[in-house]
């Protein structure tokens, strides 16, 4: 097979990542992106683990990772191929749900733990050559923290190349972008962890299930973007027929024959007779 299903599919991310049978290849991940010590990712449990589909129209299940490491901390990891205009609100929404969903009304505070959101972009939001940014509560007038408690990371995929800072980070963004098999075995020589991601990847796109699930969900995004595509279009059309209406009002404000408003606007008759 010279072509494998891509990694930064949001499902065969998953696959990839979200096993509970092999957390090797996730708390390798963890360990380029999180601040943490080695031992933080020997134990790690899978809180939605992705579970093997009977049918690709089964893909709609929670597609982001969501995991507890040993000392409690919760890290949620999602993976966006296109640019959202509601991106950064819609991650503090997913953040404030990653706390308030671990206690009760009567839970004291003392049960939340720390949170981590990793959001990995194949479409870059900053102008810098940095591919990745921490976030944390910080005075930014007297260069005081509040707080490690919660954080969000972003990974832009596009600038793995430009931040030469966190080479491992980098071998493991290349690793989400890679197409061809012939990449993928050269960089499953970097480490054992890769290696064993690469054979979890091609396993993946041996198996009919899975690049019928990878198939259905490609099929599924492309269909949104059209549709999308289409209502941007369909509001452009509008705004240029409001536009031509309004200039159509004004012409016939100076009492413009009807047939010159016409013309002008490209307007039909008939619409421009109701505007009388």
């Amino acid at each position: 097979m010279e072509k494998y299903l891509s990694p930064k599919l949001d499902v065969v991310f998953k696959m990839i990542f979200g096993s509970s049978r092999d957390v090797e290849v996730l708390g390798d991940f963890l360990l380029t992106v999180l601040d943490i010590e080695p031992e933080e990712v020997q134990e790690i449990d899978i809180l939605d683990p992705f579970v093997e589909l009977d049918t690709p129209e089964e893909k709609k299940s929670i597609l982001d990772v969501k995991v507890g490491l040993k000392s409690g901390r919760r890290v949620n990891v999602e993976i966006q191929l296109k640019k959202l205009p509601n991106l950064i609100p819609r991650i503090h929404y997913y953040k404030a749900k990653m706390v308030t969903e671990q206690i009760g009304v009567r839970d004291p505070y003392t049960r939340l733990a720390p949170t981590s959101c990793i959001i990995i972009l194949d479409k870059p939001i900053y102008s810098d050559p940095y591919c990745h940014h921490r976030f944390r509560y910080y005075d930014v007038k007297r260069k005081v923290e509040f707080s490690d408690y919660e954080e969000i990371h972003i990974l832009e995929i596009p600038k793995l190349e430009q931040d030469k800072s966190n080479p491992q980070l980098a071998d493991w963004l290349r690793f989400l972008n890679m197409k061809q098999k012939e990449d993928f075995d050269m960089l499953a020589e970097k480490s054992e962890p890769m290696k064993k991601a690469v054979g979890i990847l091609a396993r993946l796109s041996a198996d009919e299930k899975a690049r019928m699930i990878a198939e259905a969900r490609e099929k599924e995004l492309l269909d949104q973007m059209d549709r999308e595509q289409g209502a941007r279009e369909e509001g452009r059309e509008e705004g240029k027929k409001e536009e031509k209406l309004e200039i159509a009002r004004g012409l016939l404000g100076m009492n413009m024959p009807i047939a010159d408003i016409a013309k002008v606007t490209g307007l039909a008759l008939s619409e421009i007779e109701l505007l009388k």
